[in-house]
């Protein structure tokens, strides 16, 4: 039996995008589960859908209200920020791949 034990919810951050002189972050690292729910959202609303969710799980609501409220956001520094977020995303899966049950 593989046993689940819950961890401190204290994560190393790190930077992500700034706007005006304000530091938004990420965590270095987030869990499986959050990479299972952006599948889940994938298969059941859509690649869009999912990347919003992620976005919004990831960065947090004041990153994410902050890049949405962006009016000179470029497409390509959205595009630059969904890119870390997707990899950090599914880099929790792929780190696991070919590896046993309990690594």
């Amino acid at each position: 039996m593989i046993e689940l034990k819950s961890k401190p919810a204290e994560r190393e951050m790190v930077d992500l995008f700034s706007i005006d002189g304000t530091v938004y972050q990420m965590p270095v690292k987030v869990g499986a589960g959050m990479a299972l729910g952006y599948m889940k959202m994938t298969r059941t609303h859509g690649q869009d859908a999912a990347m919003g969710w992620a976005l919004e799980n990831v960065l947090g609501t004041t990153a994410y209200d902050a890049l949405t409220n962006c009016a000179d956001l470029e497409v390509e520094d959205l595009e630059a920020i969904m890119k870390v977020v997707h990899d950090n995303v599914m880099g929790a899966v792929e780190a696991g791949k070919g590896k046993g049950p309990r690594g």
